[in-house]
């Protein structure tokens, strides 16, 4: 993974895929927890251990599509796109915002997949912008501003059961595709 490569040119790090415990981290001492694509919920008494030291790598601009496939909903929903460095909190994506980076594309010249791309990039080029910060805790932190949206995968998955979609699709094309069945779900009722 080309980011804990680079964490580990400038300090001691672990790449940790398994489900992270408080008997984990009495073993390792971490001075900072860095989720990026991450599969477990990090839970209450870790993210007390660490004591705001425990921060996610999200791309999207939170409060916005927190959650999963934040990229194709920013679309869907036509929400602010972005990157976001966040703490972990107990709910899904809620925590305090540390840097954020607001992003914008032609959604006639783009799809998903390129802007995919374009948000993994960004987010790891902030997060290295500010990796020391991050590590010392020497940053501010301010609360999401409001209640935003969330998606679960599911959402998704249903979504495209219902409208062509693939990644490499552009943008404007699904989503007229997505009006179009819209429209006939309406003239239907």
């Amino acid at each position: 993974m080309p980011l804990y490569e680079w964490i580990s040119t400038s300090t001691e790090c672990l790449l940790y895929s398994d489900k992270i415990t408080t008997g984990i981290l009495n073993n390792y001492k971490p001075k900072l927890i860095v989720s990026y694509n991450y599969k477990h919920i990090i839970t209450q008494d870790v993210i007390d251990y660490m004591n705001g030291q425990c921060i996610n790598l999200h791309i999207s601009m939170l409060p916005w599509n927190r959650g999963a496939d934040s990229n194709f909903w920013s679309f869907v929903d036509d929400t602010p796109k972005g990157v976001t460095v966040h703490r972990i909190a107990k709910g899904l994506d809620t925590g305090d915002i540390i840097f954020q980076k607001e992003l914008f594309f032609d959604e006639s010249q783009e799809t998903f997949l390129s802007t995919y791309q374009i948000l993994q990039k960004e987010i790891i080029d902030l997060f290295k912008l500010n990796f020391q910060k991050l590590l010392n805790g020497n940053y501010d932190a301010k609360q999401q501003c409001c209640v935003g949206t969330y998606h679960r995968r599911q959402d998704m998955l249903d979504l495209i059961n219902e409208v062509a979609f693939s990644w490499d699709m552009n943008i404007n094309r699904f989503k007229e595709n997505l009006q179009v069945k819209k429209n006939e779900f309406s003239a239907e009722k």
